[in-house]
């Protein structure tokens, strides 16, 4: 089992870690953005970089999110730490808050985890927050009120790890949300309920390899899905619980993943939101998308949200509104058009 950057006593409490603060807040008008940047796979000295660079700078300057997430795989050769540094000290000399979580990739190429997220949290934007002695810890980042007051959503932003191998070093497949992590999401998922007076506070979930989840819902006629499906969900086998955890917990209603290039898609299981970035990289890897990023508008005090792809040439697509555009209305009370 990992271990979790959560304390004993901290369990006990049920007190959640949360990232460093750069007074993230909703607007005025009740409204933050949120973009997803995912599966980068920067290698600094291929021709692939610059297209890397180029889509976060017009992601970026275009949208102007209040928030930038990256869930995984930002790095894809060796030197690892140096791809790091590089693009991250891109995104950060825009000056917009961002955090990070590891894909199954990052620490392939000669650097642990641990050396990885000293990296992303030496930037001066990065709001991860310190990571102790814990190689790659959860944690979250809390949104608060456009008054300032309160937290009024969090972000949950959760280690999926990377690989399964047997004894003779063959993969055998994806890792998970390993059970030590779930039980400490519970256990902040719990403050912060009891500290928003008993109501779960709206939240979302950033990991990068989808959970088993993703796989049922995109299997079933009875889910919904608007997007693009040109692969299998690449999830593990292994139901580790989360799901049934983020269901008993009533908070996260929707969860942002990356992991498998050719999906961005966003459909819905037992209620809860299931969304894909898009595929942000270059041809450092396979990919069959035009490679762009995942918008979110979330608003204060509502389970919902808008979301779009934007891509590198400034073009939007995929716009909808979800769950809206996934419930059903009684066809015979709407007027004629």
């Amino acid at each position: 089992m990992r271990k979790i950057l959560i304390s004993a006593l901290a369990l006990c409490l049920a007190l959640p870690l949360a990232a460093r603060s750069n007074q993230l807040r909703f607007h005025a008008d009740g409204q933050i953005k949120i973009v997803q940047l995912t599966d980068l796979h920067y290698v600094g000295d291929k021709p692939a970089a610059k297209k890397v660079r180029a889509l976060v700078d017009s992601v970026m300057r275009i949208e102007r999110p209040d928030l930038v997430v990256l869930t995984g795989d930002i790095v894809y050769a060796r030197p690892s730490d140096r791809n790091m540094r590089e693009i991250l000290s891109y995104i950060d000399s825009f000056g917009v808050p961002f955090c990070t979580v590891f894909g199954n990739h990052d620490d392939e190429f000669g650097v642990p985890r641990s050396v990885l997220y000293d990296i992303a949290a030496s930037f001066e934007n990065c709001v991860n927050p310190p990571r102790g002695d814990v190689e790659s810890p959860d944690y979250t980042v809390e949104l608060l009120s456009s008054c300032g007051e309160r937290v009024a959503a969090v972000l949950y932003c959760i280690d999926s790890n990377a690989h399964i191998f047997d004894k003779k070093g063959n993969f055998v497949e994806y890792d998970r949300i390993h059970e030590d992590q779930i039980e400490a999401y519970r256990a902040r998922s719990a403050a912060y309920t009891e500290a928003n007076g008993g109501v779960p506070l709206p939240a979302l979930g950033f990991f990068h390899i989808p959970l088993p989840e993703y796989r049922e819902a995109s299997a079933s006629d009875d889910a919904p899905l608007f997007g693009t499906r040109m692969e299998a969900c690449c999830a593990p086998y292994h139901i580790s619980g989360m799901f049934d955890a983020i269901l008993d917990c009533g908070d996260i209603f929707a969860t942002f993943v990356g992991h498998d290039h050719d999906n961005d898609y966003v459909t819905m299981w037992k209620g809860v939101i299931l969304c894909y970035g898009r595929y942000g990289g270059g041809n450092t890897v396979y990919n069959n998308l035009q490679p762009g990023a995942r918008v979110i508008l979330l608003r204060e005090g509502e389970r919902h949200f808008g979301t779009y792809v934007r891509l590198a040439s400034g073009e939007v697509v995929e716009r909808g509104v979800f769950p809206d555009y996934f419930t059903q209305s009684d066809w015979r009370t709407r007027a004629e058009e």
